[in-house]
């Protein structure tokens, strides 16, 4: 797992996955700037829209998944007017 850089959390997926349950996702409402996902390769992430929506919930801002080749996809979401992604 990658080490931290400043103003940064890093978790493993198995725990991020356990947050996506409605109680610990709700109290996690937009308390990251932005969130990316880190997966061995984007071709084998598949579509985790599940995790995606969950991501975007607890972020303020930007929500991408990259690999460990660097290639990188941000994810975009409807925000209301003003709204940052």
């Amino acid at each position: 797992m990658p080490e931290p850089q400043a103003a940064e959390t890093v978790i493993a997926f198995d725990e991020f996955a356990g947050w996506v349950r409605p109680v610990t996702v709700a109290t996690r409402f937009r308390t990251f700037d932005q969130a990316r996902m880190l997966v061995h390769r984007l071709e084998s992430a598949g579509r985790p829209l599940p995790l995606s929506l969950a991501l975007r919930w607890m972020t303020r801002g930007a929500v991408r998944i990259e690999d460990l080749r660097g290639k990188k996809v941000v994810l975009y979401f409807f925000t209301s007017p003003g709204g940052g992604n």
